[in-house]
């Protein structure tokens, strides 16, 4: 039988990084135990649409994700792109008000690792290395939206424009 691990030797770092605390005779126990689940999207497809419920929360394993908003003109805003070893949702599965706000596409072919709030609970109250991890995680996400959202307030049109146009 082909291990997680071995079945995602593309990620192999990134498994390790996040589920830190963890051996790997446990990632595979969880696996088998259908309490890490993998989903793959090709590219252009849409993850999550706008008010959907957040119930799980994944891990990028391969590819690039963007975040993005459209106007009833059609018009994109992109808020945000992601990458391997990000996070999709974890800020909000623990919210009130667990919705997506905005549209989540993969830009590329995707791979992702995905926890249920039940498994991530489960993993949280088993190691806390996991849940300081876990907790990095979120807090890096929120200094990096925190800071996008600044560079936004604080440019002009033509500036901002640029930087999307870059970005």
């Amino acid at each position: 039988m082909i291990s997680i691990i071995q079945k995602m030797d593309y990620s192999e770092e990134v498994i390790k990084n996040f589920f830190q605390g963890f051996s790997s005779r446990e990632l595979e126990l969880f696996y088998k135990e259908n309490r890490i689940h993998l989903k793959k999207y090709a590219m252009g497809s849409i993850i999550h649409f706008p008010e959907e419920e957040c119930l799980q929360v994944e891990l990028i394993l391969e590819g690039k994700v963007v975040i993005e908003r459209y106007d009833f003109e059609g018009r994109n805003l992109r808020v945000a792109q992601l990458n391997k070893g990000s996070i999709i949702g974890g800020n909000l599965l623990f919210s009130r008000n667990p919705r997506y706000m905005l549209q989540v596409l993969a830009l590329t072919e995707t791979r992702l690792l995905v926890l249920t709030k039940e498994n991530l609970l489960n993993l949280i109250s088993k190691k806390t290395e996991f849940l300081q991890r876990y907790l990095e995680f979120m807090s890096d996400n929120a200094f990096l939206l925190g800071n996008k959202l600044n560079n936004f307030a604080k440019k002009t049109i033509r500036e901002s424009l640029m930087i999307y146009l870059l970005d």
